[in-house]
């Protein structure tokens, strides 16, 4: 968590990270694909729009220098801690580093609650309410991001412009990521509703 703090307390950039904007434009690239979305997806995005009301509200110093990166194939330790492909990097939400850190290992699927409130409580010192729901709300966003990049990675392969990833399936790993959306957006675990009240 030091390293994720010590990115946070650099200076500003001029490059700026939205999961908003870059969803948008994700969305757009995989209807020009013709990919096929979740039946639903309009209350997706419905809740969508309820987690950037939240981030609007949010009257914290949340918009600092992120990595947004932070999966486990970009950590290098060789006595430090480096972080590699900085690609998405600037002017981000804190949210979405810490989203990404819970979903960060070689296993497919969140920590456990547990190890979720521990992220919370390492970086902010304690774990309120808000805490939470801005949290959740980045996790969707998260797993919408990897949603769409997936389908749109599954739309190339269909079309013949980049070839298939053996022992990789886009559309399996879309469709993984649609589910988890479903899960936050439906509601949390019981440990986070006890904690909440």
């Amino acid at each position: 968590m030091s390293v994720v703090k010590k990115v946070h307390s650099l200076p500003g950039s001029k490059a700026l990270f939205s999961p908003f904007e870059k969803i948008a434009v994700f969305s757009n690239a995989a209807k020009r694909l013709k990919c096929a979305f979740p039946s639903d997806y309009a209350a997706l995005l419905d809740y969508q729009e309820d987690i950037r009301k939240a981030q609007g509200q949010d009257k914290s110093d949340w918009l600092k220098l992120c990595h947004n990166d932070l999966y486990y194939v970009n950590f290098v330790d060789d006595g430090r801690i480096w972080l590699l492909d900085w690609e998405f990097s600037g002017m981000g939400d804190i949210y979405f580093d810490l989203a990404i850190l819970t979903y960060a290992y070689e296993s497919y699927g969140v920590l456990p609650f547990e190890k979720q409130e521990r992220t919370l409580r390492d970086y902010f010192g304690e774990v309120t309410a808000f805490h939470w729901l801005r949290f959740d709300g980045m996790r969707f966003m998260l797993m919408h991001f990897n949603a769409l990049w997936a389908l749109i990675q599954d739309g190339h392969v269909r079309a013949g412009h980049i070839p298939a990833v053996k022992g990789f399936d886009y559309r399996e790993y879309a469709e993984n990521s649609f589910r988890e959306m479903h899960v936050i957006m439906c509601g949390t675990s019981e440990e986070k509703k006890r904690n909440r009240r």
